[in-house]
């Protein structure tokens, strides 16, 4: 929702795309949104201060008053029936975006989701991967793959994560 971002991205995909300045969350509201130095970390969550951030340093240079409304409106004012695959990567707000979309989840109009999963405080008061996860999993949606994994050492900390929603059971092959 970044007017600057915004900006740059109508000017190179506006003449094949649809683009909409706004932000999705789980309200309708007005938002502060944290920009800083380096723009894919813009948030509608401050950096978490923990000592687990490997970006706990970055410098937050600006921030702008930014519109947010849910999904489920969004998709509703816009005469949008079906979903193939959503994909939310909001800097750690990702959870209040899917609970933006519950109507759309819950009724089969989002048939995939494509999401960021956090394993790390990056962002204070994101959810965690897990409760990400449990709220997918509620909305029989089941994970098919983890994708793009960022590493901290050994461990994961963060990566892209695949859901499709549950379909009627298909046979299985056997050979």
């Amino acid at each position: 929702p970044s007017s600057e971002e915004f900006s740059v991205l109508a000017g190179k995909h506006g003449d094949v795309a649809r683009i909409y300045n706004i932000a999705l969350g789980d309200r309708a509201e007005t938002r502060q949104l944290s920009k800083f130095e380096l723009p894919v970390m813009n948030s509608l969550l401050p950096m978490d201060q923990s000592p687990d951030n490997p970006f706990r340093d970055m410098k937050q240079i600006a921030s702008e008053q930014v519109e947010v409304t849910t999904l489920d409106r969004f998709l509703e004012e816009n005469s949008i029936r079906t979903v193939d695959l959503l994909k939310i990567d909001t800097q750690g707000f990702d959870l209040n975006v899917l609970r933006g979309a519950e109507k759309s989840l819950a009724s089969g109009v989002i048939l995939n989701v494509y999401i960021e999963l956090n394993f790390v405080p990056i962002y204070a008061g994101q959810f965690s991967a897990r409760e990400i996860d449990d709220f997918l999993v509620a909305h029989d949606f089941k994970l098919v793959d983890l994708c793009e994994k960022g590493r901290m050492g050994a461990a994961i900390g963060w990566c892209n994560a695949l859901y499709t929603k549950q379909q009627a059971a298909s046979p299985s092959l056997s050979g």
